[in-house]
């Protein structure tokens, strides 16, 4: 389950790009956390990152709700380096760009305007691009997914290590 945290306007159509893509998601924002027993854990907690997104509200958020076992990542677009120094400064597991042009109803839009002008192959190299994003994506969430499974197998360990301690 990835936590997507940001404003609703930021954070719309990375969800939607993430549903479709089969990821199971639940929205919040950097002041309101996902209660601890909501139900299902949260391995993956995805900050969507914008220019004026607070860096201190994150560090405290990352700070507050320490969950064991998850792994963090920012969200930024490719333009914005303000938003990537945020990202890098706060020492996430990793950045993640995602193009906010690529969103689905973005994308639809472009399609039809290319196909209005006539310009086919610039379309197509769009496609290639967005498949390009796709895959990079995904291999970026497998990777932050993977490593939220070590560390928990992790904590795991070490309560387990703990437990079996002989009593002094």
């Amino acid at each position: 389950m990835i936590e997507l945290i940001g404003e609703d306007a930021e954070i719309a159509g990375i969800g939607q790009w993430l549903e479709q893509n089969g990821r199971r998601l639940v929205r919040s924002s950097i002041e309101e956390p996902v209660a601890a027993g909501s139900g299902e854990r949260i391995v993956i907690r995805l900050f969507v990152i914008g220019p004026t997104t607070s860096a201190r509200a994150i560090s405290q958020r990352l700070r507050h709700d320490n969950r064991e076992g998850v792994a963090t990542a920012g969200c930024v677009a490719p333009q914005d380096r303000t938003a990537l120094s945020k990202a890098l400064a706060l020492g996430l597991d990793d950045v993640l760009v995602f193009d906010r042009n690529r969103f689905p109803l973005a994308s639809r839009q472009a399609g039809i305007a290319s196909q209005l002008s006539g310009s086919g192959e610039e379309q197509h190299d769009s496609v290639e691009d967005e498949e390009e994003d796709d895959h990079r994506l995904h291999r970026q969430l497998r990777h932050l997914a993977l490593l939220a499974c070590a560390r928990m197998e992790t904590v795991m360990r070490d309560s387990a290590a703990r437990m079996l301690r002989p009593v002094p």
